[in-house]
């Protein structure tokens, strides 16, 4: 890979790169909806990477000159001095924001042809309404509190005797969400990797009942998984459709997506997009 990497690097900028760098995809192994009341998410850095071959510019000229393997088209050419808020509109504007936030924290960056790759899966979630979230910071305000992250597990009754009938579940959801993390990292600080599955089964309950972002084709994907061997399963990401993540054996992998594959069958669905997965190494340098 990082053959062609260089290959193609030659091809758009034309020399070798100075260095290859890897950014991981991620997903959340559990913790989901929580971020936005401070509370706590795990996430899981995972094999399928973006890959970056890079080299310094040395005309003097403080530009990036960015190209994209899965955008196409020609090289984006930006002036590192004129990148502002808005100024970039186009997948560039990532990697062009980054320059800007270093700047603007007193980082002075200089130019760089830039040339990257991914394959890392998009697409796969829809976002999450922006009603769920102002029903959180409603409960907040209506209890007293900064963030539900305050309010233990022990305190949810009391509070759901405060709140009007709308808010109770996504209170509910939240501070529950929250100890499963907590419950999730004392299990694989110990090395209980098997005992996720039934919180990442109550979270998808959770999800499904309590915030209610589910849908009929990430409960079935979630049922039939685990009728075909996971360990647990939950839907992941914004909601409402996309990904489902499930806790299953190596030896047991295929024949859970083939069961998944036609429970879809089965109901008529679209055929589900089934990507292997395991933790892997964060953001590095690999050449």
């Amino acid at each position: 890979m990082n053959d062609a990497l260089r290959t193609a690097f030659a091809a758009v900028h034309g020399g070798r790169p100075e260095g290859i760098w890897a950014a991981p995809g991620r997903v959340n192994l559990i913790g989901e909806h929580t971020d936005c009341n401070d509370g706590f998410a795990l996430p899981v850095a995972l094999a399928q990477t973006t890959r970056l071959a890079a080299r310094r510019r040395t005309d003097g000229r403080l530009r990036l000159r960015l190209h994209s393997a899965q955008a196409g088209g020609p090289v984006v050419d930006l002036a590192v001095a004129d990148l502002a808020p808005g100024a970039v509109t186009t997948w560039a504007a990532y990697p062009a924001g980054v320059v800007w936030a270093l700047g603007e924290a007193g980082h002075r960056t200089g130019g760089a042809d830039l040339h990257f790759d991914s394959i890392v899966p998009t697409g796969a979630g829809l976002s999450s309404s922006a009603a769920l979230r102002t029903g959180c910071e409603r409960a907040c305000a209506l209890l007293g509190l900064a963030a539900l992250r305050d309010l233990s597990p022990d305190h949810v009754p009391r509070a759901e005797r405060m709140l009007p009938a709308r808010l109770r579940p996504l209170v509910r959801h939240v501070v529950t969400e929250n100890a499963r993390v907590a419950e999730a990292v004392a299990h694989l600080k110990a090395g209980r990797v098997a005992e996720l599955g039934p919180i990442l089964n109550s979270a998808h309950a959770s999800l499904r009942d309590d915030y209610r972002i589910s849908c009929a084709e990430t409960d079935l994907a979630v049922d039939s998984a685990v009728a075909a061997g996971a360990l647990g399963a939950r839907i992941t990401g914004g909601g409402f459709g996309g990904s489902v993540i499930a806790l299953v054996a190596a030896d047991r992998a295929e024949r859970m997506g083939v069961a998944v594959t036609a429970a879809f069958r089965g109901a008529g669905y679209r055929e589900p997009h089934l990507i292997p997965v395991t933790a892997a190494p964060g953001t590095r340098r690999i050449e």
